[in-house]
C-alpha cells in the first residue's frame, strides 16, 4: 500500500495540545502545525509491512512554546525526530524528542490522497 497522501496530526504533551498536517510524497515528508512549527524530512518503507519510517527536522519559530513544556526561545531552533507510522491509516504513537524528557503523544490520521 503506497503511503503517499496528507495526514492530520494531533499531539499532546505535559503542557498542552496541538494540531498539524503532514504530507508524504515521493520519499519526502513535510508539514506544519498551528503553533508555527515546520516539519521537513523524508520517509522510507519500514521493516514492518504497511508502515513507513519518518525522519523529520522540526523547526520552531522564536517565541513559540512546545507542548513538551519547553518555554518560548528568543531565536528559531530545530531538532530531529524519528518515528514509524501506519501507511494510510490511524496511528497512535509516542514520539521522543531531544528537547524534553517526556515523549509527545501523537495521533496521526490519513486524510486524503494527493491530487493528480
Amino acid at each position: 500500500m503506497a503511503p503517499e497522501g496528507m495526514y492530520g496530526v494531533a499531539f499532546a504533551g505535559v503542557d498542552g495540545t496541538g494540531q498539524g498536517v503532514l504530507v508524504v510524497n515521493n520519499g519526502l515528508a513535510y508539514g506544519y502545525d498551528v503553533g508555527g512549527g515546520k516539519y521537513d524530512g523524508s520517509y522510507t518503507p519500514s521493516k514492518s509491512p504497511g508502515h513507513i519510517d519518518l525522519r523529520l527536522r522540526v523547526t520552531v519559530p522564536p517565541g513559540t512554546s512546545l507542548v513538551q513544556g519547553v518555554p518560548p526561545q528568543p531565536m528559531e531552533y530545530s531538532f530531529d525526530i524519528t518515528c514509524t507510522l501506519k501507511a494510510r491509516a490511524d496511528t497512535f504513537i509516542q514520539v521522543p524528542t531531544p528537547v524534553a524528557p517526556t515523549p509527545v503523544q501523537a495521533h496521526i490520521q490519513f486524510l486524503r490522497d494527493i491530487p493528480n
